[in-house]
């Protein structure tokens, strides 16, 4: 579950002692890791503020992200507990579920289960629709932040297929979602349901989503999908009881030490 989150801090550990820094190259040599996965986790990182790229030679060491610590472990224990949460709704809806932050002024999926793959969690850095899904951070983040996002983020035709008339109209959805604590999105292919994540402040952290196509969402799954992603955005919300805890460290001990065949 944890092994593309994992590898991607193989990386930053690696680097952390080489300040010179290393090349794709290498550093899929020493970690034993496919070419092609060292590069694409590369690329995230450094997309994220991670990893920095340097030129002549071309190789990658950490970022000015990296020295916020504390936040990666936070951030690493956060990805494993929304995992198996994130698989549970995938097994019982059949649809794609999507973790979602807010990094750098964008709306980002982080974590993703395939829809037809509910056995899958992928570690990805995909742009979420902002007048789509991403309307369950403009209901809660802080209204500087929305306002600096609508900037860069204008209502314009590339949103026509959500029918908006103005903003205006997505105002009141937004007043809607943070009246009920969740956003249920039915304008545009797929059908849509989102719910926040909370930290200890109560500033939002994440959003946890499911997206189904219109012609599969029945009443039914429309529900059942809402239920479940809520119950998952508010159990993440709380701190980890102490049975998950001592489960993580598990997770995070199988993680380092896979079982042969």
């Amino acid at each position: 579950l944890i092994r593309s989150v994992d590898k991607a801090l193989d990386i930053m550990e690696l680097l952390g002692g080489t300040p010179r820094g290393l090349s794709v190259q290498m550093i899929s040599f020493i970690l034993r890791m496919h070419r092609a996965t060292t590069h694409h986790l590369i690329w995230t990182l450094t997309r994220r503020g991670y990893l920095e790229r340097t030129i002549k030679p071309i190789r990658y060491k950490l970022g000015k992200a990296f020295k916020n610590l504390p936040r990666l472990d936070c951030e690493r224990d956060f990805f494993m507990r929304a995992m198996p949460r994130l698989l549970h709704i995938a097994e019982l809806t059949g649809g794609e579920i999507v973790l979602s932050e807010f990094v750098g002024g964008e709306i980002l999926a982080l974590l993703s289960v395939p829809p037809g793959k509910p056995k899958i969690v992928t570690f990805c850095t995909m742009r979420m629709a902002p007048y789509g899904t991403g309307l369950a951070f403009q209901a809660f983040l802080p209204p500087d932040q929305v306002r600096e996002y609508r900037k860069s983020h204008p209502l314009s035709s590339a949103h026509t297929s959500t029918n908006w008339e103005s903003m205006h109209e997505v105002d009141e959805v937004i007043a809607d979602v943070r009246k009920k604590g969740y956003l249920v999105f039915d304008r545009s292919d797929p059908f849509r349901v989102a719910a926040p994540v909370f930290d200890a402040q109560q500033t939002i952290r994440a959003t946890v989503a499911a997206l189904i196509p219109s012609d599969k969402a029945t009443p039914e799954l429309r529900q059942k999908s809402l239920r479940l992603v809520r119950i998952a955005a508010k159990e993440l919300s709380q701190p980890a009881g102490e049975l998950e805890a001592v489960k993580l460290i598990g997770l995070q001990i199988q993680s380092r030490n896979p079982q042969k065949d």
